[in-house]
Order: structure tokens, then sequence, then C-alpha cells
């Protein structure tokens, strides 16, 4: 990755069941940095929830909780932001446990909000700020949580995962400094190589199955894939949320208002009653 940056945004998954509804299918929670800002964007482009004002400034991660509250880090002063879809704030907590710089936020099957604290933490918070528990890790900045409940953190030159006790199950050495990483259910792991702003494909032993340059400036921070397996990523010098096919191809972009960090790919499976979506709390939640 690139110098130790002061917006780390823990990126992190959650697998939540919501009702089914084809607003499931594309539907895109974003954080944007300064202005600080959330916003839901439709698979074209639709605004459907432009700004989000709440506490603090220097908004980072971006998730979303099973009930249906959309969820944010900040940086001043560190902490985590709770909000209805509305965009209305309903709760928000400081993190003192956070010693340096808070990064992205993902959700557990369980509610609890796992949070980056830049300086080598995973923290572990209840919705009402009570701080349950830390994951040791070093230089993390994006992290998802899998359908198995497990947590990746895109480490300092590493990809490492933890199941729900912190116990850790494996890392992936890189030769870059990870961005952002996704683990999809097909045993398949995916990153972002910040300061190159290249993609790069892990099998889940580690061993390289593809890359490809994105064309965009750095820093490329967030990742995540949609499940007809377009990959989206952000980069922090432009505006917009870049489509690519896995092979590379440009696909076009969803214009935002300004800078995002991380995000996460909306990624229902259908049932009769019900759809499970894992999100990303680094800028995508399952929105019904």
């Amino acid at each position: 990755m690139k110098l130790r940056p002061l917006l780390g945004l823990l990126a992190i998954a959650t697998l939540v069941a919501v009702p089914a509804r084809a607003q499931l299918e594309g539907d895109i929670l974003v954080n944007m940095f300064d202005p600080a800002s959330l916003g839901i964007f439709a698979p074209d482009g639709t605004a459907k929830l432009a700004t989000t004002r709440g506490t603090g400034s220097f908004w980072l991660g971006a998730s979303r909780t099973g009930d249906d509250l959309l969820v944010t880090t900040r940086r001043l002063p560190n902490g985590v932001n709770l909000f209805d879809r509305t965009g209305r704030e309903v709760a928000t907590f400081d993190t003192p446990q956070v010693t340096f710089a808070t990064g992205d936020v993902s959700v557990f099957a369980d509610g609890t909000l796992a949070v980056t604290d830049q300086d080598g933490q995973i923290e572990l918070y209840t919705r009402t700020g009570v701080h349950v528990g830390a994951f040791p890790v070093a230089g993390p900045f994006g992290n998802y949580v899998d359908a198995n409940d497990d947590l990746w953190v895109a480490g300092s030159f590493r990809i490492v995962r933890f199941d729900r006790s912190g116990t850790q199950l494996g890392t992936i050495s890189t030769n870059f400094a990870v961005g952002d990483v996704v683990a999809p259910g097909d045993g398949t792991v995916w990153a972002t190589d910040r300061n190159s702003a290249r993609v790069v494909q892990f099998d889940r032993s580690g061993a390289e199955l593809r890359n490809f340059a994105t064309g965009l400036p750095p820093f490329l921070y967030g990742i995540a894939l949609a499940r007809d397996g377009t990959v989206l990523v952000t980069s922090w010098q432009v505006p917009a949320v870049h489509r690519f096919g896995r092979d590379g191809t440009p696909l076009g972009k969803i214009d935002l208002p300004s800078s995002p960090l991380f995000l996460s790919v909306i990624d229902p499976l259908t049932s009769p009653a019900v759809v499970f979506c894992t999100a990303k709390a680094n800028s995508l939640g399952c929105l019904p």
C-alpha cells in the first residue's frame, strides 16, 4: 500500500438476511470522505440518497446492519455513526480504543461492528459503542466479512483471514500494498494494489490467478464484485465507481459527488422468502 494513510477504511463484509426485493440487484451504498457523505446509487448511477449529514468529519467506512441501518466510520473524531434509510442519524459513538485512524467497518452476522484501526488492530464494538474485543493485524486498511462470518483484512503487504473469535486462519503474502479485499464464495480472493492501481485475483492458498491494470491514478482503494462478475473499484483521485470485466475490460463508471474510499457489492442469493447479501462495510450494503 502507500505510506501509512490517515484515511484507512475498514472494509468489512457482512452476511445479513433481508426481504427479497428487486432493488437488491444493484443499489450501491458508497461513502465519500470530504465533504463527508453517504450515497445510495442505482446501477445506472441514479442517486437514491444523495447526501447524509451527521457527526464529525472525514467519513470512511460504509456498511449496513441486518435491521437496515447504514453505518460509517469517521476520522475526526474517531468514531462510528449510524443512520436510518432516510439519512437521519440515529446513533453515534466515539472509538477511543482506535489509537491512530479509523478505517473501514464491517458487520458480523451477530451485529458486531468490526472497525479498522490503522495502527494495527481491528476493534470490535456493539452498536451502542461498547468495546468487546480486538484482533491484532499489521497495517490494516480495508476489510470484508464473508458468507462464513470470517473477517478478511487488507493488511500491510498481506491479506489476513480471521474467524469470528479472532483466530487467524491464514495469510496471503503480496508484493504490493493492499488497499481492499473481497472474498466471494467461489474460492477466490480479489484485492486492489493501492499504489499501482491494479486488481489482483488469488486462490485461497495465495497463488495469483490474474491481474490487470485499471489505468486509474493511485490510490486504488475499494473493490467489490457484482453477482454477474463485474469488478467495481474506487480510486481516491477520481469521484466515481469504476466497472471492469474480470479480464480487465472497462465497462463504464458511476459518477459521484466527491472522492470515495471503499465499496462493496450487493450480491443477493435468492430463496422463496429471503435474500442473503454479502455486504462490505466499506461502501456497499444489502439494501432493500
